[in-house]
């Protein structure tokens, strides 16, 4: 049997390609980002990073999740926004600036268990990219942990063991239908994230 994480990966390799072709993300993540362009580059991740994180926070407290997904969402080790704005704040966007960001207005909220998941891999599988584009970032930036560079370093979580106990969540609460389900709605992630960079982008 297929393991759940590999049919979601194969549902979103070609989208996964496209999008780090994108600017603003393109540049931070081959390390030829100005400072500038790194600042806003977070700050549209973070229009999307909100709704995202809002969304599963809510389908949390539905009810809906079953258990060990419930106690996951709750748990909110997966949250990075916090992260996300300890960066923007460092880069000069104070809590008035950081609320007046636009947002995403075309990601779907989760309504099933599938869709929470499949909305937690992009997450999660973007914490997986984000430690090689920190140690990008480090090295033509100067950026850390400590000063602007928290989100993408997951401010210094061991990242390989938890994705391996987020694929252990993935097996056990996808069966082969929910699975297909759940492949769908990461692409439908992927999806509304391209759509959201180049309308920023435009």
């Amino acid at each position: 049997m297929h393991p759940n994480h590999l049919t979601m990966r194969d549902a979103v390799w070609p989208l996964h390609v496209r999008l780090e072709t994108l600017p603003p993300l393109a540049a931070v993540a081959e390390g030829r980002a100005t400072r500038e362009e790194y600042a806003f580059a977070l700050s549209v991740l973070h229009g999307f990073l909100v709704p995202l994180e809002r969304g599963l926070d809510a389908f949390a407290r539905q009810g809906q999740a079953g258990e060990g997904l419930s106690a996951h969402l709750r748990g909110r080790q997966w949250s990075r926004l916090a992260l996300l704005e300890e960066d923007l704040s460092r880069l000069g966007f104070d809590k008035d600036a950081r609320e007046a960001l636009p947002l995403c207005r075309s990601l779907p909220a989760p309504t099933s268990p599938a869709v929470a998941l499949a909305q937690l891999y992009v997450l999660e599988g973007s914490r997986l990219g984000g430690k090689v584009i920190a140690s990008r970032v480090s090295q033509s930036l100067g950026l850390d942990a400590s000063n602007g560079c928290a989100y993408f370093s997951s401010g210094g979580m061991e990242v390989a063991a938890y994705w391996t106990g987020f694929r252990k969540l993935l097996e056990d609460h996808l069966d082969r239908e929910a699975a297909a389900e759940a492949a769908d709605a990461a692409k439908g992630c992927f999806l509304a994230l391209e759509g959201w960079l180049r309308e920023r982008a435009g």
